[in-house]
């Protein structure tokens, strides 16, 4: 990454991903490639970097979660002053979310759920997030701050999909696969190579809520930006 952060002010850290793909594991994506990256910046002379981890973001865990953790302790340890947000899921246009569970409403002829859809999660409109992120960038109060950013509704997976093929037109019913038997079944696809809806490590995200721990809320509080709700903003992205 060398030479990236030349002649710039701000570095905003974005990549990470959710299922490892031969060399690129998740603690070389966001461990060790942070650490390059922050390096860089160091090296460049950067004047803030601000991070986007995961809401849930903790240390001890060899997964997902744990590997944004050691990216944001590698930020949070350099000598520049850096912003942390830790979003729940996004959605918008083009997401790995939203329009992950419209394929599969639209070729599947049941919907399968995971641990029976009970996964919680604070979905936020991805112009919400981009308009904390872009604060991030231009506001120097905010150094330093690590904030929490979900949408306005706590929603099951069950709710989520529900809506979605209500906004698509689309009734499916639901077959509920019980945690286990579910990444039990997303592995043995997954080694066949044949495409599957779930990989046993978004199976295992099933098990971890994605929601705010109080109803006060960093984007409407820090950022004074009003989240919007689930249902109108995915209707105007569909559209």
């Amino acid at each position: 990454v060398r030479g990236v952060a030349e002649e710039s002010d701000v570095v905003v850290h974005l990549a990470g991903r959710f299922v490892p793909s031969g060399r690129r594991t998740l603690a070389r994506v966001h461990g060790t490639g942070t650490r390059h990256l922050v390096a860089e910046a160091e090296r460049a002379a950067v004047k803030r970097l601000v991070y986007v981890s995961v809401l849930g973001a903790r240390p001890g865990d060899a997964g997902y979660f744990g590997t944004k953790f050691d990216a944001e302790t590698a930020v949070v340890s350099s000598s520049i002053p850096s912003v942390i947000l830790r979003p729940s899921v996004i959605y918008g246009p083009g997401d790995r979310f939203t329009s992950s569970i419209r394929h599969m409403l639209e070729t599947l002829p049941a919907f399968p759920l995971p641990g029976g859809g009970r996964l919680r999660l604070q979905p936020l409109a991805v112009e919400d997030m981009v308009d904390a992120l872009s604060q991030c960038v231009e506001r120097h109060d905010l150094d330093g701050g690590e904030f929490e950013l979900a949408g306005p509704e706590r929603l099951t997976f069950r709710e989520i999909v529900t809506i979605t093929a209500e906004l698509i037109g689309l009734r499916r019913p639901f077959v509920t696969l019980p945690e286990r038997l579910a990444l039990s079944a997303a592995g043995l696809v997954h080694r066949t190579g044949i495409p599957a809806p779930f990989t046993p490590e978004q199976i295992a995200l099933f098990t971890t809520d994605s929601v705010l721990d109080s109803d006060r809320n960093p984007l409407l509080e820090v950022f004074l930006v009003k989240p919007l709700p689930f249902r109108d903003a995915l209707a105007d992205y569909l559209e």
